[in-house]
């Protein structure tokens, strides 16, 4: 029997966990989480959105997991009865004023094009749009113009990490919280995980640990990643003007390879409007957010297209954490890693956004790798 260890119960972690003993039944697995419950991080805070990956790289990881995610994480939802709604994306531009109304267009043309070619050798289907085109989606936005992406749709995240928790636990896997790594050893045949009340042998030792796996991996002894956590904040849209936004995810056209897609406006699976994630450097790894970003630089990008926002209509919603692994000074890809072989050991470091997507996906890749190893 090997003895499986995956540290983190976000929705990569529980996806893992959850795949692994569908394919392994004789597979003892633990999932260790330093929280009190599961999906306490970036699995929560966040948009909801099943991405297409015209964003991504079409060469990347993010983008293939992210391709092959869009199908799989529908899927699953519907066997479910999971919560999810067909939104479409649109990526549009916008304007501040009449004087800056051309000079945004040009600037946005070229990523439009970038965007274009992207979909077209990921193979994802766009429509051109015109401002009349938006319209007809979203009669109160104002966009010039723009690409519009169907295969988007929102989730019932939280819905979607339970299910995951209970279809693992249903199938035998521990869950430990409350279980925060402080140690691992390798002591030849199985690594020791020791937590601040117990040991857990581990054969099979998975890093899904999300701000904190480049951490966990230098106690593993497998060092030079590093992790620089940004924060992502929310407002939303509260009053009468919550309904401006029929269904329509809009995000700005912002160029790719971006630290963020921009303060897009995104109508949640409840039916809430709101404005985010900003992107900057957050110090700590905890998420703890005393300083919130003034509402004017949410309204100022939210204004370009839905020009009837004034500060009033706008509530501090939350923030989210993104552990992006940085490589000589640039953003890095997924990093999915088998650093060891005897003992096993799989590193899972920067996944951020498209995770949620990509999720499942992943769970099969680890799957695969994890049963041509051993």
């Amino acid at each position: 029997m090997k003895r499986v260890v995956v540290i983190g119960a976000g929705v990569i972690g529980l996806a893992i966990a959850r795949r692994l003993i569908d394919h392994n039944p004789s597979f003892h697995v633990t999932v260790l989480e330093r929280h009190s419950e599961i999906a306490r991080e970036a699995s929560q805070h966040n948009s909801g959105v099943i991405h297409s990956g015209i964003h991504l790289d079409p060469d990347s990881l993010k983008a293939h997991f992210a391709r092959k995610g869009s199908l799989a994480m529908r899927l699953y939802c519907m066997s479910r009865g999971i919560m999810m709604r067909h939104t479409g994306m649109i990526v549009g531009v916008g304007f501040r004023n009449l004087k800056t109304l051309w000079g945004e267009w040009r600037a946005s043309f070229s990523v439009l094009r970038e965007l274009k070619n992207r979909a077209f050798a990921q193979g994802i289907s766009i429509k051109t749009l015109t401002c009349f085109g938006v319209k007809r989606l979203e009669p109160h936005a104002r966009v010039l113009g723009g690409i519009y992406i169907p295969s988007v749709w929102i989730i019932d995240k939280k819905a979607y990490a339970k299910s995951l928790f209970w279809g693992g636990k249903k199938r035998g896997v521990e869950f430990r919280f409350e279980e925060e790594v402080f140690g691992i050893k390798n002591n030849g045949h199985q690594f020791i995980v020791r937590t601040k009340s117990n040991e857990y042998e581990a054969d099979i030792l998975i890093n899904c640990a999300g701000v904190y796996a480049d951490v966990i991996s230098n106690l593993a002894r497998f060092p030079g990643y590093k992790i620089i956590p940004w924060r992502g904040e929310y407002y939303e849209v509260v009053g009468v003007k919550s309904s401006l936004i029929r269904n329509c995810l809009i995000y700005p056209a912002v160029r790719p390879g971006s630290m963020g897609l921009g303060i897009h406006i995104t109508k949640s699976i409840d039916e809430r409007l709101f404005l985010g994630p900003n992107a900057n450097i957050h110090k700590e790894r905890e998420y703890v957010f005393e300083d919130k970003t003034s509402p004017r630089e949410f309204l100022e990008e939210a204004r370009c297209f839905l020009p009837q926002l004034e500060e009033k209509d706008l509530r501090w919603a939350y923030a989210g954490l993104r552990a992006k692994c940085i490589s000589e000074g640039k953003e890095a890809d997924f990093v999915i890693k088998i650093e060891s072989t005897d003992p096993i050991f799989i590193n899972l470091i920067g996944i951020e956004s498209p995770g949620l997507s990509a999720s499942l996906p992943i769970a099969d890749h680890i799957s695969e790798v994890i049963r041509m190893s051993i």
